[in-house]
């Protein structure tokens, strides 16, 4: 007897992405969720998730909004630390990275690569991935040591957000439920 027909699959048909700018300093808009990128540095710089019936941009401000992720860094004492975000995508200088842009209606990509600010020999690779339908970023970055170094500190996906916007933390516990715990006390 022949087996069962399966269920019918339902396409998962998201609607386009919108995207305001090109490269660094892009607005992408998701559907669930409204991304930024800074445009001086092309970091992640904000998000507003939709469904939270939020209208303002979560990210950080030290007296004026800045990328929210800074890494990856090295720190070659007793020069300064070496942070992606001190790209200067706009440049034309030594801190400027080669910018690959990937943007079609479900997909868009931002990869930058260059040498470490502030620390030779240390070659850096960042790249963001943002999907129609999807309220989440993709990011994967690379650091490759070429020469040997005094290295102090290395550090890589640092989120750095603005007090008490974030009050939560998620994982899945060891069977793979989901755990929320306080993360922040506004007091």
């Amino acid at each position: 007897e022949p087996p069962a027909d399966p269920l019918p699959l339902t396409p998962h048909c998201p609607p386009a992405l919108s995207v305001e700018g090109t490269g660094p300093g892009s607005q992408i808009d998701t559907g669930p969720a409204l991304f930024g990128f800074h445009p001086g540095n092309g970091q992640f710089g904000w998000y507003t998730p939709k469904n939270a019936g939020l209208t303002n941009r979560i990210g950080f401000r030290q007296g004026q909004e800045n990328a929210c992720h800074h890494n990856p860094d090295v720190w070659c004492y007793p020069r300064p630390w070496g942070h992606t975000s001190d790209w200067h995508c706009q440049g034309t200088n030594s801190l400027t990275p080669t910018l690959t842009l990937q943007q079609g209606p479900l997909l868009w990509r931002l990869e930058r690569q260059g040498d470490m600010p502030y620390c030779d020999g240390v070659k850096t690779r960042v790249s963001y991935t943002l999907l129609a339908g999807l309220p989440l970023i993709l990011e994967s970055s690379s650091m490759e040591f070429t020469q040997p170094l005094v290295v102090y500190a290395v550090r890589n996906n640092e989120l750095v957000f603005s007090r008490g916007l974030h009050t939560h933390a998620a994982y899945p516990d060891a069977g793979g439920e989901p755990v929320t715990v306080p993360a922040y006390d506004l007091k």
